[in-house]
C-alpha cells in the first residue's frame, strides 16, 4: 500500500483524508498546509503519492508546490479541488496528474489511487 503525503490547508478535510486512506490500508507519512512545507516534507518523507490542494495558504499555489515536488521526486501528484474551473486548467498543463474533486466517495479516492500507483507504460 502507499506511503502518502497530504497538502491541504482545512484540518477536517485532512482528517477526512487521513481516516479514508486509513480504511483503504494506506499509510499518512505526513501533511502539510502550505506550499512551503509540502516540497519540504516531501524531502523528507519520500512519499510513495502525494494528495495536492491546488489552493493553499501563503505565497505557493498547489499547483507549484507539485511542481517542485516533482523537480526532485517521480512521485504521482493527485490533486484535490472544490473548484471545477481548477480541473482543466491542470489538466491541459501536465500530463499524468490526477484531479479529485470534492466532496468525494472512498469509491472514487480508491479508484484514483489506483490510477495514480500503475506503472506508466
Amino acid at each position: 500500500m502507499a506511503r502518502v503525503l497530504i497538502v491541504e490547508d482545512e484540518l477536517l478535510i485532512i482528517e477526512d483524508l487521513k481516516h479514508k486512506l486509513t480504511r483503504l490500508g494506506h499509510s499518512v507519512l505526513a501533511h502539510a498546509t502550505s506550499g512551503e512545507i509540502a516540497v519540504q516534507k516531501a524531502t523528507d518523507t519520500n512519499p510513495d503519492l502525494v494528495f495536492m490542494d491546488v489552493r493553499l495558504r501563503g505565497r505557493m499555489s498547489g499547483v507549484e508546490a507539485a511542481r517542485r515536488i516533482r523537480e526532485t521526486h517521480n512521485v504521482p501528484i493527485i490533486y484535490v479541488t472544490a473548484q471545477a474551473s481548477a480541473v482543466s486548467e491542470i489538466v491541459g498543463r501536465q500530463e499524468h496528474q490526477y484531479v479529485l474533486t470534492k466532496p468525494f466517495a472512498l469509491a472514487q479516492l480508491e479508484s484514483i489511487i489506483s490510477a495514480a500507483l500503475q506503472p506508466s507504460l
